[in-house]
């Protein structure tokens, strides 16, 4: 049998953060438009981001992205919004993890406009973890 690395954890404290937000046909239609905003503060480290929104594109074209300043798309790139759905952060290289060194918005933005737009619901949660 194999030996299995020693797991180190990350120290400190967890916190989960959770925003419902009612977004605008227009919105939904509009590129680049932030939907949702949540400030992590200084230090923590995001371990899951879970992302579940209503449909709000008549058609097929809608998309969104979760992420920061320094990548609009860190977190989860081009989840449809063309019908209701939940979807959730897998990093599974790493290279997403970012220790954050001041107060950052993660926020939920269209990548794609909706083709014919619809008011709906986003629904972001994340869970991060600051040094103690």
């Amino acid at each position: 049998m194999a030996a299995q690395d020693a797991y180190t954890p990350l120290g400190g404290i967890a916190a989960i953060q959770h925003i419902s937000v009612a977004v605008t046909a227009a919105q939904a239609g509009t590129a680049d438009a932030v939907l949702a905003s949540l400030t992590v503060p200084a230090g923590c480290v995001v371990t899951d981001v879970v992302l579940t929104v209503t449909d709000m594109d008549t058609g097929v074209a809608g998309l969104v992205d979760v992420g920061d300043s320094g990548n609009d798309a860190r977190f989860i790139s081009d989840f449809s919004i063309q019908a209701a759905g939940t979807t959730r952060y897998a990093d599974t290289d790493g290279s997403a993890v970012v220790k954050y060194a001041s107060d950052t918005d993660i926020e939920v933005t269209i990548s794609t406009a909706a083709a014919t737009g619809v008011a709906g619901t986003v629904d972001l949660t994340v869970v991060y973890a600051v040094e103690g």
